[in-house]
């Protein structure tokens, strides 16, 4: 699994980067103090621990027709809470996906 950062955290990172080095250039400490907040966010968000999700997918048939219907099951589980989950499916462009809640179908 890839995880990548959440964009808040590279802009608290560039404002405590900002006020501390400003702090050392202007020899300003208010700068360092406005800054602190930024940095202790920035050193508890990298902190998180991995969720623990984990993807399963199965098809009905081993085998298959071209142009024949297939069911198959995506089954997603995490063992702590996620806040925000992307799942990106690379299929061939010739793949119709049609969504078993009656949803409109979608090519891709």
């Amino acid at each position: 699994m890839i995880r990548t950062t959440n964009p808040r955290l590279v802009g608290y990172a560039a404002l405590a980067a900002l006020g501390l080095v400003g702090a050392l250039v202007l020899r300003r400490p208010e700068l360092a103090i406005v800054a602190a907040p930024f940095a202790v966010i920035l050193a508890l968000g990298t902190r998180s621990r991995d969720p623990g999700v984990e993807v399963a997918f199965a098809m009905n048939a081993e085998r298959t027709l071209e142009g024949k219907a297939e069911d198959a099951t995506i089954t997603i589980t995490a063992t702590r809470s996620v806040d925000r989950l992307e799942l990106l499916l690379d299929l061939a462009e010739w793949v119709v996906v049609l969504v078993a809640d009656g949803g409109a179908g979608r090519d891709g």
